[in-house]
C-alpha cells in the first residue's frame, strides 16, 4: 500500500480562533479521517505569531512534503520569505476561505487551491480567476468544500409535528429579530454565548430554525462576504424547516425557489407573515414540503458528501 499522504490544516494562534477552527479544523478532520484516513495522514497545526522565527522553522520543518490547507488568514502568520520557503517544500498549498474576504492578501498568491464554503464564493471566485488571473499562481483552482452541519445534532422526524416550535441558533447579533415576534423565542435563543450543550438541546425541540439575517454592513458599502448556508445545514441535520432571507447566500441553491418560508425583504410585516404561514401549516401539505427540500439540504451535508468534495480536491496533489 503507498504511503499515506500528509495533510495539515493550519490555523493562526489561539487569539485568533473563533467557530471556524472548531469546526473547520477539529470537526473537519475527524470527517476526513473517518472517510479518507487510508490515503490521507490527517493533521493539525497551531501556527505561530508574526516575528516568531524559530517556530517558522520548526513549522516548515513539518510541513515539508505536506499538503497544507490554511484555515482563512493562517498563511499570513509567515512572511514573505518564509511563504516562498514554504512553496518549494511542501506538496501543495491550499487556502480555506470559509466566510472571510476573498482577495489577494499575503499568502493568497502562493495558493494552488482556494477553497471556497459557498456556492455563491465559489461563482465570485472562479470570476475572479478568470479577470485577474494574475492575483493567482499558474494552474491555481477555486473549490468548493461544503460547510458541513455541526455532528452533535440530532436528527428528528417533525413531519408529524402539531405545534410550531421555533429557535434561534446564533449570535443575536446576527439575526433580524423585529420586536412583534421576540415573544416567541426563549431569552436563551437571544442570549449571547449561551453554553453548546444547551443549545444542543433546543435544536432538538425545535422544529423551525429562525435565520433571517440583518443587512450587513459589507453589502451595505458594496462588498460581499460570501456566508456558507451552516444554518441551513444545522437545520436540516436537526430535521427541522427554517425561514431564511431570499437573497442569503446559498438559499435558493439549497432550498429551490419555492420553498415556503423564504422571506423576500427584512421586513417586519413579511417576516411575521412568514412565521404566521409556518405556524398554521405545521403537520401539513406545505410543511411537509418544506421538510423534504430539508432532506435534500442534509444529503448535500453529509459527512460523506463533504469528504468526497475533499477527496477531489486532494487528488490534484498525489
Amino acid at each position: 500500500m503507498p504511503e499515506r499522504l500528509k495533510v495539515v490544516f493550519a490555523y493562526m494562534p489561539r487569539h485568533h480562533w473563533n467557530g471556524s477552527k472548531i469546526m473547520r479544523v477539529d470537526q473537519l478532520r475527524a470527517i476526513a479521517d473517518l472517510h479518507l484516513g487510508h490515503l490521507y495522514d490527517f493533521q493539525a497545526m497551531q501556527l505561530f505569531r508574526e516575528g516568531q522565527n524559530r517556530a517558522m522553522r520548526f513549522a516548515l520543518r513539518d510541513l515539508s512534503g505536506a499538503v497544507v490547507i490554511f484555515l482563512k488568514g493562517g498563511g499570513n502568520c509567515f512572511p514573505v520569505q518564509g511563504l516562498e520557503r514554504l512553496k518549494e517544500i511542501a506538496r501543495g498549498i491550499c487556502i480555506d476561505h470559509v466566510d472571510g474576504v476573498f482577495g489577494p492578501g499575503a499568502s493568497f498568491r502562493y495558493a494552488d487551491v482556494h477553497i471556497v464554503a459557498s456556492h455563491a464564493a465559489l461563482r465570485a471566485g472562479r470570476s475572479l480567476l478568470i479577470s485577474h488571473p494574475d492575483s493567482f499562481v499558474a494552474d491555481a483552482q477555486i473549490e468548493l468544500l461544503t460547510h458541513h452541519p455541526d455532528p452533535r445534532i440530532v436528527w428528528r422526524d417533525a413531519s408529524s409535528d402539531t405545534a410550531l416550535k421555533p429557535g434561534y441558533f446564533g449570535l443575536p447579533k446576527n439575526v433580524y429579530l423585529p420586536e412583534t415576534l421576540k415573544d416567541r423565542f426563549s431569552d436563551a435563543d437571544l442570549e449571547h454565548g449561551a453554553p453548546f450543550a444547551e443549545m444542543l438541546e433546543r435544536m432538538e425541540r425545535a422544529n423551525l430554525h429562525y435565520a433571517v439575517r440583518p443587512l450587513s454592513r459589507a453589502r451595505m458599502r458594496g462588498a460581499h462576504v460570501y456566508k456558507p448556508f451552516t444554518k441551513g445545514f444545522n437545520a436540516a441535520r436537526a430535521g427541522a424547516n427554517m425561514i431564511i432571507n431570499r437573497d442569503a447566500d446559498d438559499a435558493l441553491e439549497y432550498l429551490g425557489d419555492d420553498y415556503p418560508y423564504l422571506v423576500d425583504a427584512n421586513d417586519p410585516a413579511m417576516v411575521a407573515e412568514a412565521f404566521e404561514k409556518a405556524e398554521k401549516d405545521v403537520g401539513g401539505k406545505d410543511w411537509k414540503m418544506g421538510l423534504s427540500a430539508m432532506s435534500s439540504v442534509r444529503a448535500r451535508s453529509s459527512h460523506e458528501h463533504i469528504a468526497a468534495e475533499l477527496r477531489g480536491i486532494l487528488a490534484r496533489f498525489r
